[in-house]
């Protein structure tokens, strides 16, 4: 509809003026329709908007928008008289454009805006009108999109309608999510396969090996078979896993693995962290402020220092300690101690299985075994960390991945980018994006 007075008169919109109008829609703020929303006084001119609350999908149409104006609160202005309609940034007229408009009213003091298009951003906005002295506020709420999965930087098929990807996974052999519907899905193919198993609360995905393990009801199921309780009533707080089995963290602070069928219940106590290494047959445990190997003690950090993130790869153990520094011990000897690395005020880290290499974060750098990377480009601090056995990757403030392999940041094209998944062996990454594809 144009963006001028229509004289057709519409059933329950009857001598309103019709303006084609913006693309988001947003709801209103708590108002009855048909009650004027947030007119500026009684005395003097009013404007309200008295249909709310808007609400539109991500790159859909919203409602026409009504508003009535007066010049004293109760009587209309001359037809033609022109109301200022703003629309914030995320919302089109209906012919494409932005910014505020002068629409002209019918002879009831009535603007109809019709139109009004979202972009493919979520969020709460606020459309403005304004006459004269009166004026008043609409919120509009545009609801994202369907989360999208990319693969090395190229959209996967959607989720079977209806279902939206909660948590993304992946390996070398393609992406996994699980979806909203509390089921895990893997794209090896093409397109998404449903697993059978419902109620899915806890997925771990191996990158070698084609296992998956999932918890659905307290059972863990391996590969779609249902492996048998844990002893004694014991319940599942962690899920874990590698190429041999399952693992996982009990409710009684032990540690149980299942690679031959059974659970094995490993006899240290108290574990509040546990790291499992893929391929090498180790896994770290934290009891009590002391790293275990295999169950096997290594010497404290030094004095003072305690463990805050347990991590490791199948050389050693690494930590992230209370002194903000990253320690390693690698020989796994319980008495050769740990080296401090020279990185300050580590906030995140990141540990690559094979391959000797390992990534900090450090205020807004970062950094490959010790050694600081060039910088983001301008305006852009680093997020979420990531990297393999090639180099670092790291979720930017702009909302895109940036992949550094020779030294310089690359930019992948993918916006807004909630969740990143890097494949440490076979140059896979995965994105989980909210933003779809331009409307």
């Amino acid at each position: 509809m144009n963006d001028s007075p229509s004289t057709a008169r519409t059933p329950g919109v009857e001598r309103r003026t019709l303006v084609a109008g913006a693309a988001w829609t947003i709801p209103v703020v708590a108002t009855a329709v048909g009650a004027p929303l947030a007119a500026a006084s009684t005395s003097g001119p009013t404007v309200a908007f008295v249909n709310g609350p808007y609400s539109v999908a991500a790159c859909g149409t919203l409602k026409d928008i009504v508003l009535k104006v007066t010049t004293n609160g109760t009587a209309s202005p001359t037809a033609g008289t022109l109301v200022s309609v703003i629309l914030p940034e995320g919302l089109l007229w209906s012919d494409g454009t932005t910014g505020p408009k002068a629409l002209p009213t019918d002879a009831n003091g009535e603007v109809v805006i019709s139109g009004v298009k979202a972009t493919g951003t979520d969020g709460d906005r606020s459309v403005s009108a304004s006459f004269g002295t009166g004026s008043a506020l609409a919120s509009v709420s545009v609801a994202s999109s369907a989360p999208v999965v990319f693969q090395n930087g190229t959209a996967l098929p959607p989720l079977p309608t209806g279902i939206r990807a909660v948590t993304l996974y992946g390996n070398k052999d393609g992406a996994s999510v699980l979806g909203s519907d509390g089921h895990l899905y893997v794209n090896f193919s093409g397109s998404w396969v449903k697993d059978p198993i419902g109620g899915v609360t806890q997925a771990v995905v191996i990158e070698q090996g084609g296992r998956n393990y999932v918890l659905s009801d307290g059972t863990v199921f391996s590969n779609g078979t249902a492996l048998p309780p844990l002893p004694g009533g014991v319940q599942v707080v962690t899920l874990y896993g590698n190429k041999d089995g399952a693992s996982v963290l009990g409710s009684d602070g032990h540690f149980y693995v299942n690679f031959s069928g059974n659970w094995v219940k490993d006899p240290i106590a108290d574990v509040t962290q546990a790291v499992v290494i893929e391929e090498g047959g180790r896994n770290y445990l934290l009891s009590g402020g002391t790293v275990y190997t295999n169950g096997v003690a290594l010497s404290p950090l030094p004095s003072g220092v305690s463990v805050v993130t347990l991590n490791g790869n199948r050389d050693g153990a690494v930590v992230i300690g209370s002194d903000g520094h990253t320690y390693v011990s690698f020989n796994g000897n319980p008495t050769g101690g740990w080296a401090q690395g020279g990185t300050p005020d580590v906030s995140q880290l990141v540990v690559i299985e094979a391959g000797g290499r390992f990534y900090e974060l450090s205020g807004d750098t970062v950094y490959s075994n010790g050694t600081a990377l060039a910088a983001l480009p301008a305006g852009v601090t680093p997020v979420t960390l990531r990297g393999n056995k090639d180099g670092a990757s790291v979720i930017g403030s702009d909302g895109h991945t940036y992949n550094n392999l020779g030294g310089t940041w690359l930019q992948v094209g993918t916006p807004d980018v909630r969740q990143l998944v890097v494949i440490q062996a076979g140059n896979r990454f995965y994105e989980l994006a909210t933003a779809t594809t331009p409307c």
